[in-house]
């Protein structure tokens, strides 16, 4: 049973690879190009190599070619390693080299994961490029919305809302009456409470009562209830009403 749940393991990790690099490729509609010391600040990784090497998209270790980022977590795969035409790859701390490597290489604790948060950035990235309002999308005369918004099909906005400069809304998701929203991308599937003001976050698929003060925060599959005031890092939470939780 443990050898069938660590295969299982190495092949969910595989199937992972396959999805961030098909929603990135989704995603991306001007490569961005990165040095391979701009990643290594990024992932707080160590270089070796060429520090100029630059890349524009991601690739598996043993399909990657010039111009292109990858990673070796696995250490099955470590002979694509001294074959790869990858211009830099991400490697853990602990691999001893068998041979010289032409790609340029940033060492972290854990690849697998260092690869994964620079997918994030890069799709956090490319998320705050976009902008208009899409059809339909339900909006009472008395918001307001700023400049370089995005919202998505199917957004409902209440009265009185303000939508400030940069906020990216996805589809699907209600703003309810009077609340304020500054420097967030909202959704999919949130709902925020009336009078709830929110700046600088990231939240999806939560739902946010009434009269809530967020600030600074990164929340994924939250309940939060009424007249809550939260800046704090935690990712998953259910926090009852006039609950006060700040750093």
């Amino acid at each position: 049973m443990p050898s069938l749940m660590k295969t299982c393991g190495r092949k969910l990790k595989n199937i992972i690879f396959v999805i961030f690099v098909f929603n990135l490729t989704k995603f991306i509609y001007h490569p961005m190009q990165f040095s391979a010391a701009e990643i290594a600040q990024i992932i707080n990784g160590k270089l070796e190599g060429n520090t100029n090497s630059t890349v524009a998209s991601f690739g598996k270790i043993e399909e990657a070619n010039e111009g292109q980022l990858s990673f070796l977590a696995n250490p099955k795969y470590e002979d694509f390693l001294y074959t790869t035409k990858a211009s830099v790859v991400i490697i853990n701390n602990s691999l001893h080299l068998k041979q010289p490597v032409a790609a340029t290489l940033i060492r972290v604790p854990d690849a697998y994961s260092a690869f994964a948060l620079l997918l994030d950035k890069a799709q956090q990235m490319k998320t705050s490029q976009l902008s208009g309002i899409q059809d339909p999308v339900f909006m009472h005369p008395t918001a307001k919305i700023g400049e370089n918004v995005y919202l998505g099909a199917f957004v409902f906005i209440g009265e009185n809302a303000i939508v400030g400069n940069n906020v990216k809304i996805f589809p699907g998701c209600f703003i309810g009456n009077n609340v304020t929203i500054t420097e967030c991308i909202i959704g999919p599937h949130v709902s925020i409470g009336e009078g709830s003001v929110l700046s600088n976050c990231i939240i999806s698929n939560s739902i946010i009562q009434s009269h809530c003060k967020i600030s600074n925060a990164n929340i994924d599959n939250s309940m939060v209830g009424n007249f809550v005031e939260y800046s704090e890092k935690y990712k998953e939470l259910n926090i009852g009403d006039f609950t006060v939780i700040v750093q």
